[in-house]
């Protein structure tokens, strides 16, 4: 992760890549696997047309699969694998990409966790300093659009 706090607020970070993978062994010890990346879409400013893709690529996203399952294709048999869609999400530091993983994963301790006022003065100021500013941005998108950045957090609107 890379990025600037004290810059454009409508897009902090300058890279951004996070994975989640989770394994598992069956009862006859196959190892199985799933993998999540969520990342910011690299966005080539100087170029005339900085964002074209053939889909929709929200600025961050999550995604599932990816080059992380991709080796597993041939242990499939005959499934149609299909890219998964880039679902849109507001960006994340590691401390918020440790609570989505809790909230996902481990509910019964995260939510032991947020009710632990020293949890909450570690999280809280991430969503103000994070989320905030991603989400005035987009709503903001109807009213005053701020910079070419900001159609690109919501590509729907």
């Amino acid at each position: 992760m890379i990025g600037r706090f004290d810059a454009d607020i409508d897009d902090q970070f300058a890279e951004l890549e996070i994975n989640v993978e989770k394994y598992a062994n069956t009862a006859n010890g196959v190892e199985l696997k799933a993998a999540w990346h969520f990342d910011r879409h690299i966005i080539d400013k100087a170029k005339s047309t900085p964002h074209v893709t053939d889909d929709i690529h929200p600025l961050y996203h999550f995604q599932y699969g990816g080059s992380r399952m991709s080796q597993l294709g041939s242990q499939l048999g005959a499934t149609l694998l299909l890219d998964p869609p880039r679902l849109m999400h507001p960006p994340m530091d590691g401390l918020l990409a440790i609570d989505f993983v809790l909230a996902n994963y481990a509910g019964m301790s995260w939510k032991l966790l947020r009710q632990d006022p020293r949890y909450e003065r570690l999280i809280t100021p991430q969503f103000e300093s994070i989320w905030k500013p991603y989400f005035d941005s987009i709503a903001g998108s109807w009213s005053t659009p701020r910079k070419n950045s900001s159609a690109f957090l919501c590509p729907f609107v």
